[in-house]
């Protein structure tokens, strides 16, 4: 028994035996594929170079960049070029003065004017508005009939009764209810309203007849009394009678030639 017993109990220590090292070999053929894939890997880290990689791809980048320069730059040459169409509108060459207190009425008219080919002027003010006529020649005046500082009434005025200032035929801007001194606007020659708001069709339409109306409406030019001819530039008035006279006139008579006032 005790042989019997010896027998197995080698036996069963050569199995363990056998198995640890069965499992020593495995652990180190392990280790051994570790290291070589690690070795491997730091071998192709230690040889790559991220920026020669990133140069290829932009020159990559900038080679399609310029393939696609180049192409359009071809079709730009061969392409027909659009001049802007010549100003034809309705109101081509018209300088028209906007004289309204309110920044959207005066944005407004002028968005819908030059399309139509207008030069447009804007004032906020009377005196604005007095000073651009004085300084500037207008082929049409739309004016608010309360503009503040001096109203469109009293615009209208000054431009009958001053010669300095070319005629411009005038549009009264009022309210919906229309003027607020209707036989005012007869007595001055108004001969064109509109009322807000208008539309583009309206203020258009109003604006080619008050140009029709211009040359049947003007006043003749005042004559100088000194050479007879009318005085349309440059005015010099006698300050006793009111007499307007060419500059020239009045230097050469040494005064008025309509009174006996002399300077």
């Amino acid at each position: 028994m005790d042989f019997v017993g010896t027998t197995i109990l080698l036996a069963g220590c050569a199995g363990s035996a056998l198995v640890w090292i069965t499992l020593a070999v495995i652990v180190i053929v392990i280790k051994h594929y570790i290291k070589k894939h690690k070795e491997e890997r730091e071998a192709k880290l230690s040889s790559y170079r991220p920026e020669q990689e990133f140069d290829q791809r932009r020159y990559a980048g900038e080679s399609a960049t310029s393939s696609s320069r180049q192409l359009l730059s071809a079709a730009l040459d061969t392409m027909p070029i659009a001049l802007p169409p010549p100003t034809t509108g309705s109101l081509a060459d018209r300088r028209i003065l906007v004289a309204d207190d309110s920044k959207t009425v005066r944005r407004m008219i002028t968005m819908l004017l030059e399309p139509e080919g207008a030069e447009v002027q804007r004032a906020s003010s009377g005196s604005a508005t007095w000073l651009l006529l004085q300084q500037q020649r207008f082929d049409l005046l739309l004016v608010d009939e309360s503009l503040p500082e001096i109203n469109g009434y009293r615009i209208q005025e000054k431009i009958q009764h001053d010669p300095g200032v070319d005629y411009v035929p005038t549009i009264l801007l009022t309210p919906q209810k229309g003027p607020s001194e209707p036989q005012r606007v007869a007595s001055l020659g108004i001969r064109h309203t509109i009322s807000k708001p208008f539309d583009s069709e309206q203020l258009i339409e109003t604006i080619s007849l008050a140009l029709e109306d211009r040359a049947a409406t003007a006043p003749a030019s005042p004559a100088c009394p000194v050479c007879e001819h009318p005085v349309e530039q440059g005015v010099e008035r006698c300050p006793a009678c009111g007499a307007v006279h060419h500059p020239e006139c009045w230097q050469l008579n040494d005064g008025c030639g309509n009174c006996d006032f002399r300077f």
